[in-house]
Parts: structure tokens; C-alpha cells; sequence
């Protein structure tokens, strides 16, 4: 990860949102023109006036039916100090020469920008032109049979209008989640009289929050997202811009999307809809007006969109409101392929990717460069001809956002500009967000912009006044050279009607994602807190490579966990997925966790080739101040929130020497945030409410026993008021090699721990109704015993100490401690360890006239520290020459 090249990506991509694309009515001039935003920079201004620009603005919001979606933070303060002192944290260490190298293997094998989701295999490639290859030569989600039922729908709201902002980006995400939840059926498909489904998510609600940082205080992740110059309005901030992959990381948030006319929740005692606070529009509802001249001579007033002149704030209590919940998303690679000379190819398994998810009924959300100049019936733009045709024929940035809605292979491609078409036919049918002379106010804009609507025959149609009328769609040439960041979503209502909370730290806006691999194994894992009895039912995580494999590992933790896998495993998924994105997956048999208890979630992601850690970062406050810019970054880690494994050893993502390497020369300037790993939980299904009873074993507290006592009786006790399960307690143990249990046939609550040889291990204690408790149990190795001690023989001041063989116990070693018989401060107890294989050990340096005090024990090591051996009693020495 060189510094140059991300500083480069990220501050050329803040560009793209904000591209102005004036309006071609001289009237309007002054109060219309359009600023769209998009995924990439660049774009100019080709009219001469000069005229004030107005951005396009996006609106987003999130709320659930019946409850809002909440945030647990997690609070580590109370757990249970260490009964083993010698145990270790999982500690990183920047002198292993493993974690080094791996370190440097994920440096070098860094991707960010455009290339993260590119294709790697060609297997997979070859499979998507294949399932395509008998696809219709064209395909209009407008009007389709995805029922196979021989009626055709439209499953593609109206166009609409971003003035006055640059949030293109939104208003591109928000219409391909329309379309995915119409076509899955999760909402009823109610149209007007054109048959346009009338469903309306809201583009302001997301916009607002994507620059509205984390203001509760009680979060874990107070404090979180992006900060703006002081002069930076609520105006500014719309008109910023964004890109189509930060809707997505909003929607995995909790964050939208929400229906504009949505009822407020049953808990708010409000009666009617939220329109007033989800709409777009400030909320006095303020509006533009300009004076246009008709084609048939006629001057008229005009309402142009609402105005930016308006207070567009919302209350930060609405940020975890949503209507759907995002379940997947893909993001597929650009169609547009570059060599290392920079040499333009078409990448066909990228139009096959978009083809699939077409004909599966998700529209995609999509970057290009658009066109600066506003062509009409008399004059071509630089990439858009007369026929609203557009093909970007260099390789330029992005700057404007849209939807794909469909294709048409046989697209003439002497339909686009004359001197610059592409080479070959076929093109994409595009949604923009620029209005559309079909549309009412505030949709139908001024600039009379798209396609224009033709009868039967191909004739143009106009309205009354003689203008001709204009869709608002448009065509992009397969080949275009600046599509990217292609995405479309999948999306469920598994949790709404019902209350769930969301448990997560990932609250940045995602503004770059770095994908990092490596051939050792890495793993990612987040660690919770639960402080309500709860049910665990799915997890999800984000992947960045195409073909990857990952495994979700989810662990029920002890009070005093030392990493995220030190505790007991519950649940295993493992998936496979065709490219990167977001992904939620269920749990088939939801896991019911306590008050007080910890769980972890851990992700491993592979391909065919190696390990994939992905990291989502941005600028911090002194990269905005070196490099120049507007906004900054900053991202909130706490300890015991995000670890991650680096040869076999897990790390606090919080430790700074860990970021320092990972992030190499960037570190100055880059803020990162925890792993986008999540856990959505929920009090149960309508018919049951969990207790608020919680589990404790042997008062809370981890055990140690030795493998040479028999009664290590331990018991199960309850907290709380509700009334106690009729069910028995389950008693089970991980490693029966390491540990016997015998629950007590009169007392299921009483259970008998007996040592079989030394290791650490856990035992749970299951209660149905209630939940699972994790014990941590250190079963030590025999004291063994001290049985010669004699003065030195050749140097004074010394002893030798000879102990018991304790070898046949697998031990990892001996430990020696002694102290002058006279002294009776335990802080004069001083400590030698010895190899497994010595059978006496020589003190030196001791001091001459005292008897010492001399006891010994075992230990053996495992990855969390050491397993130690009970004490052996106390021997006397001779007195020492």
C-alpha cells in the first residue's frame, strides 16, 4: 500500500459526485443547473453563463417496523480478572519473524479502488459467459416476465429528480433496491395509472447519515464517521457527494432504506407518515421557480425542484430506522479492462455478470463519466449523441452515478457519436436522476432530458405546449471505458416487524475498501457484548475477492477470554460466493445468549489462491490538511472489539504497532475501522419471550483443578426474576481427553470435574429457555516433589535442587521458587524454570548463612500461556556456605 497511489484513489473519487452538468433551458439558467454526483471525478462546465450550480442531493432512511435496530456496545470493565497470572493476552509481536513476513505478504498483495473486485479466474469467468450465452438479445426490466407466467411487469419506479445536490449516488442505489425488493416480492406491486410501481425509498435519509457522525454518547463507537471544515453547511455536505458502494455500507449498517410515506413506529404514539422527515425536501418544503419559453412561444412560471434554501437536517433519532433489510450485494468488475500499457479491452464475463443479475431482477447501480454538455436536436455532446446514446471512448474518471435497468445487444452502435463509436453494437438501457418530463413535480426537472417518447409508429410524442417529451433513460455502450463500481443488492425482512438489534463496530462511511492476501492462514473475528437475554440469528461479512470461501465461526466466550476463539465453538457456516459484497447468512438453530455474556464471530475468507483480509479506511484529519481537501475521517477502535490472526496468534486490531505495520507508510494519513463483521439478535419469535435469567458456574469464576484430585464439585446458579425453565441443565465438556465431567444423578445443577492430564478446556452449562454457559477449566499437572536439596560443592552460595520425573504428564517444564526461610514477604519470592528434561536445578547467588524456603511445580504451554501445576509443600534447605 503505497500512500501516493491511495491518496490519489481516494481524493480523485471524491471528485466524481460533484460533476456540474448545466441545464439547456436559457431561462433557468440562473437557478437549474445540475450538479450530479457520481463514483468518479472530473467533468466541466461547457456552457459560457455563469450561473449558479446547484448539486443533486440524496435522501436515506432506516427504521423498522416495530423497533428500532440498536447498537451494543461493548463494555469489557467488568470482566473477571485472570486466575492463571501466567496466562498471556494474544500479543503482537513486530520481532516474530512469521507475523513479519505475513505482514509483508499482505503489503504486497494490497488492491484498492476499481481493481479489488476484479476477476481472478478465469474458470469462473468462462462458467458466466456460458449460463448467458442463451439469454434474450434484449431485456427491459420496464417490461419483463421474471414469473415465467406470460404476463409482463414493470418492476422500475419512476425517474426522479436529485436537484439540488450532487447525490446522484444515492438516488442510483435507492432505485436498484427498488427494483430487487419489488421483483423479490417483498413489496406489493401497486401502481399508478401508468403502471409504475409507486414504491419510494428514501434518498435523504441516506445521504444525511453518510455525513453525520456517531453522536450518542453511550455508543461504543461515539464519535465515529466524517468531519467537515468549519464553514461546511448541511448544504455542502449533501452536495459532497459519494459513491454507489456507501449506500451499501449504510444499508449493512442498519442505516435505510425507508419508504418516504412510511407510518411512524407504534412506540412513537405519532400518528401518519414520516413523508415530512423522509421526503426530499428541506422542511419548509421551500422551492425553485424560473420562467421557461415553450416551443410554441409561450412563457410560463415553472417549479424547478426544492430548494437547497431550507433547513434539510434530520434528528440523528432516525438514523436507525429502515423498511428492508440488506440480506447480499455483489459487486462485479467494470466491463472496461486496462493492460499494464493501458490498453482497452472489453471484459465479457463483466457483461455476463451484469446480464445474471438483470435477469434475476436486481438492477445494478453503476459509475461512468457522463457527459458535461446538454445535447438537443441540433448539436452532439463530446461523448452523447442525438439519440441520448453515450459512449466514453478514453479512460477518464467517473463522475456521475445511475441504474441499469436492462440491454440491448443489437444497439446500433452508429447511434452514438458520429467519429466515435464504439467498436462494436450493443448497449446498456440506464435510469438517470435528472428527471423526466413524464414526471410531476419535483420530478420532472427542466431540462428536458433522455430519450424521447415515440407511438407505435416511432414518431416523437409532445405534450401540449410542443415540447417533446423526454424519459429520462438513456443508453451507455457496452464498451464504454469508464464504467465501474457496478453493484446490486439483495434484500429481506426476516427481522422487521419485530425487534433486533445489530451488533457491530464498522460505522465509518466506507469511502475505499484495501483487499490484502496472503498464503499463511489469516483470520478476522469480532468480539461482543451482550447485556440483554437475547437470540443470535445470523452473522454477516463483506468480501472483496470473486470465488471466495469463507467460514463463520461463532464462539461462546468466558468472562476472561483471551482471544476471540478461546471459548467454545457453537456454530460453523461455511459459503461460497461468486463475487465480492455484503453478505448476511442465518443460523439454522438461533443461539440464545444471556446478560453478561461474551460471543465472538469469526470470518475466514479464501480462494483458490490464498487468505483475504480486507480493511476499510480513509483520511484522517492530517491528510485533509497535508494534501487539501474538505472532509476527513475518523474511525473509533476499542479494545477487545476487532482481533485479528496472524500465524496462528490473534491481535487486538487496536494495538498501534499492528496498524503501524499493517498500514506501512500510509499510516500517517489513513484511519481504519474495525472489521465489518456483524451479529443481528433479536428477544425471540411473537410466541416467546426470553427470561432475563443469566448463567453463572462456580460464582463466575474460571477453574483450576489438578488431574490428581477427584471432587472438584462445581454448581449452576441463576440470576434474575422470571421463573426458572422446567428443563434440565446440560453439562458437556470440549476436550474429554483433557477433562471428565459426572453430573450428579440427584442434582443436575451439581457437576463433578475429574482431571485427566493437564490442558486447558471448557465446560458448558446449558439450561433450555435460558442460555449457555462457557467455564474456562485449567487442569493441571502433579505438584511432583522436592526431595534433595543439598549445598553446592564446588562454589559457595549456591543449592542444588533435585525434583520428581513429571515428564509422563506431557509438561512443558519446571518452575523452581524460593526465599529465605527468615522472610515473610511474599515479594521476596524469587522464580527459575527449568526444561522439561532436568531433574535438578543449581540457585546461585544466594546468600551465605540462610536457610531457603524451596518449592517447585509444572507447567505446560498452549497458545493462551500457562498451564500451571499446583505448588509442591515447602522444603528447607541446609544452611548455604
Amino acid at each position: 500500500m503505497k500512500l501516493k497511489k491511495i491518496l490519489l484513489v481516494i481524493f480523485s473519487l471524491a471528485l466524481i459526485f460533484s460533476v456540474m452538468l448545466p441545464t439547456p433551458l436559457e431561462a433557468a439558467k440562473k437557478t437549474n443547473n445540475i450538479k450530479a454526483v457520481s463514483k468518479a471525478s472530473g467533468g466541466k462546465i461547457t456552457k459560457k453563463e455563469n450561473s449558479k450550480s446547484k448539486k443533486h442531493k440524496q435522501k436515506k432512511k432506516k427504521k423498522l417496523k416495530a423497533g428500532k435496530l440498536k447498537s451494543i456496545k461493548s463494555n469489557n470493565k467488568n470482566s473477571n480478572p485472570n486466575l492463571n497470572p501466567n496466562q498471556k493476552e494474544s500479543i503482537y509481536s513486530s520481532e516474530s519473524n512469521n507475523q513479519k513476513n505475513i505482514i509483508k505478504e499482505l503489503q504486497e498483495n494490497t488492491k484498492s479502488g476499481n481493481e479489488v473486485y476484479d476477476f481472478e479466474n478465469k474458470k469462473q469467468e468462462k462458467k458466466l459467459i456460458k449460463e448467458t450465452e442463451n439469454y434474450p438479445s434484449t431485456f427491459d426490466l420496464r417490461s419483463c416476465d421474471l414469473n415465467n407466467d406470460g404476463i409482463k411487469e414493470n418492476y422500475v419506479t419512476s425517474v426522479k429528480l436529485q436537484n439540488p445536490f450532487g447525490t446522484c449516488w444515492g438516488f442510483s442505489a435507492i432505485s436498484a433496491a427498488e427494483t430487487s425488493i419489488l421483483s423479490s416480492g417483498l413489496a406489493p406491486m401497486d401502481t399508478d395509472y401508468r403502471g409504475i410501481p409507486t414504491l419510494n425509498l428514501s434518498e435523504k435519509h441516506l445521504a444525511y447519515f453518510l455525513n453525520t457522525p456517531i453522536d450518542d454518547v453511550e455508543s461504543s463507537q461515539y464519535g465515529e464517521g466524517r468531519y467537515f471544515l468549519p464553514n461546511f453547511t448541511t448544504q455542502d455536505k449533501y452536495d459532497l457527494g459519494g459513491f454507489p458502494f456507501s449506500a451499501t455500507s449504510l444499508f449493512s449498517s442498519g442505516i435505510g432504506p425507508n419508504i418516504e410515506n412510511r407510518n411512524y413506529p407504534a412506540s412513537t404514539g405519532i400518528v401518519g407518515t414520516m413523508e415530512d422527515v423522509l421526503g426530499y425536501h428541506g422542511i419548509a418544503k421551500n422551492i425553485d421557480r424560473a420562467k421557461i419559453k415553450n416551443e410554441d412561444g409561450t412563457y410560463e412560471w415553472i417549479d424547478l425542484n426544492y430548494s437547497e434554501n431550507d433547513n434539510w437536517d434530520i434528528d440523528s433519532a432516525y438514523r436507525f430506522y429502515q423498511s428492508y433489510i440488506l440480506k447480499d450485494s455483489k459487486c462485479m468488475p467494470s466491463t472496461a479492462d486496462f493492460d499494464e500499457n493501458g490498453n482497452y479491452s472489453l471484459n465479457k464475463a463483466a457483461v455476463a455478470a451484469y446480464k445474471k443479475e438483470l435477469i434475476e431482477g436486481r438492477a445494478i447501480t453503476m459509475g461512468f463519466h457522463a457527459d458535461t454538455s446538454s445535447p438537443n436536436q441540433e448539436s452532439e455532446g463530446k461523448y452523447i449523441s442525438r439519440n441520448w446514446a453515450h459512449y466514453t471512448y478514453e479512460n477518464v474518471e467517473a463522475n456521475h452515478a445511475v441504474t441499469i435497468i436492462g440491454w440491448d445487444d443489437d444497439y446500433p452502435k452508429e447511434n452514438f457519436v458520429k467519429g466515435h463509436e464504439p467498436p462494436g453494437d450493443g448497449a446498456w438501457i440506464v435510469k438517470n436522476s435528472w428527471g423526466s418530463d413524464e414526471e410531476e413535480f419535483p420530478n420532472s426537472g427542466s431540462s428536458h432530458w433522455g430519450v424521447v417518447k415515440t407511438d407505435e409508429d416511432g414518431n416523437p410524442l409532445k405534450d401540449d405546449k410542443g415540447n417533446e417529451i423526454h424519459t429520462g433513460y438513456f443508453y451507455i455502450s457496452y464498451y464504454d471505458q469508464t464504467v465501474n463500481m457496478p453493484e446490486s443488492y439483495e434484500f429481506d425482512r426476516s427481522n422487521v416487524g419485530k425487534m433486533y438489534y445489530l451488533d457491530q463496530y464498522d460505522m465509518l462511511p466506507l469511502d475505499m475498501v484495501n483487499s490484502s492476501t496472503s498464503e499463511p492462514e489469516v483470520k478476522m473475528a469480532n468480539v461482543f457484548y451482550i447485556d440483554e437475554s437475547v437470540e443470535l440469528g445470523q452473522v454477516s461479512c463483506q468480501t472483496t475477492e470473486p470465488g471466495t470461501h469463507v467460514t463463520y465461526n461463532i464462539y461462546l466466550l468466558p468472562s476472561d477470554f483471551k482471544s476471540p476463539d478461546d471459548g467454545v465453538l457453537v456454530d460453523t457456516i461455511e459459503k461460497d460466493y461468486d463475487f465480492g459484497g455484503y453478505h448476511k447468512e442465518t443460523i439454522k438453530t438461533p443461539i440464545k445468549l444471556f446478560p453478561r455474556q461474551y460471543y465472538s464471530v469469526e470470518v475466514i475468507q479464501k480462494t483458490d489462491k490464498a487468505y483475504t483480509m480486507n480493511l476499510q479506511s480513509g483520511n484522517n484529519q492530517k491528510a485533509m490538511e497535508d494534501f487539501g481537501g474538505s472532509a476527513y475521517m475518523n474511525a473509533v477502535i476499542n479494545e477487545k472489539e476487532s482481533y485479528l490472526s496472524l500465524d496462528g496468534m490473534y491481535t487486538d486490531l487496536s494495538v498501534k504497532e499492528l496498524q503501524e505495520d499493517l498500514l506501512g507508510d500510509d499510516y500517517e494519513y489513513l484511519t481504519i475501522d474495525n472489521f465489518p463483521i456483524k451479529a443481528f439478535l433479536s428477544p425471540g419469535d411473537d410466541t416467546h419471550v426470553l427470561s432475563d435469567l443469566s448463567i453463572s458456574v462456580s460464582g463466575n469464576k474460571d477453574i483450576t483443578i489438578s488431574d490428581e484430585e477427584k471432587d472438584n464439585y462445581v454448581r449452576v446458579r441463576l440470576q434474575g426474576t422470571s421463573a426458572v425453565p422446567e428443563s434440565e441443565v446440560k453439562w458437556e465438556v470440549s476436550d474429554k481427553d483433557i477433562l471428565q465431567i459426572k453430573p450428579d444423578k440427584n442434582n443436575d445443577t451439581r457437576c463433578n470435574l475429574i482431571g485427566k492430564k493437564a490442558g486447558l478446556t471448557y465446560v458448558t452449562a446449558t439450561l433450555d429457555g435460558v442460555g449457555t454457559y462457557v467455564c474456562k477449566v485449567l487442569v493441571c499437572s502433579p505438584a511432583g516433589k522436592v526431595y534433595s536439596i543439598k549445598t553446592g560443592e564446588r562454589k559457595s552460595e549456591e543449592l542444588k535442587v533435585y525434583f520428581s520425573d513429571q515428564s509422563k504428564y506431557g509438561i512443558s517444564g519446571y518452575q523452581i521458587a524460593y526465599r529465605p526461610q527468615d522472610s515473610d514477604n511474599s515479594h521476596d519470592w524469587k522464580y527459575k524454570n527449568v526444561n522439561k528434561d532436568q531433574k535438578m536445578c543449581i540457585l546461585r547467588n544466594l546468600l551465605a548463612g540462610k536457610k531457603y524456603e524451596v518449592q517447585v511445580r509444572s507447567y505446560k504451554t498452549n497458545k493462551y500461556g500457562n498451564i500451571d501445576g499446583n505448588w509442591s509443600d515447602v522444603e528447607i534447605s541446609p544452611v548455604v556456605r
